[in-house]
């Protein structure tokens, strides 16, 4: 069963995006948290297992775009270095730079694209994490 994270600290964001994810992937297991931080604790649990990390980038404590910083660049989020990683965010110039140095990453506008999509094409392919 593949897992997806969710980062999004907006309450009806975080339902609206919950309640399409476990109707569209119904087989797979959907973790949801708030803060880029506690997200991040997450991931150091090792018994945890993460195939595709959906995030807002502001928030508060860590922001999307420190949470994908630290697992790309600390050796202790390493498990996860190369997890797709969806940015889903308001404010996509802010980000948009790492879909050049990354082929696991997707920035997508919040409000205009669908995320459905993007999960999709990193489920169908090989890029998600095989542990």
């Amino acid at each position: 069963m593949k897992t997806i994270l969710v980062i999004e600290d907006t309450p009806h964001i975080l339902k609206e995006l919950l309640a399409m994810l476990k109707k569209e992937f119904s087989d797979c297991k959907i973790i949801a948290f708030t803060d880029g931080f506690d997200a991040g604790e997450y991931l150091l649990d090792s018994n945890n297992k993460v195939d595709i990390i959906v995030s807002d980038n502001l928030m508060p404590k860590w922001t999307g775009k420190r949470l994908f910083e630290e697992i790309t660049t600390n050796h202790t989020f390493n498990k996860y270095k190369n997890t797709p990683f969806i940015f889903q965010t308001s404010v996509p110039d802010d980000v948009i730079h790492l879909t050049y140095e990354n082929l696991n990453v997707r920035v997508l506008n919040k409000y205009h694209q669908p995320i459905k999509q993007a999960i999709n094409e990193f489920l169908h392919s090989n890029l998600t994490n095989k542990n």
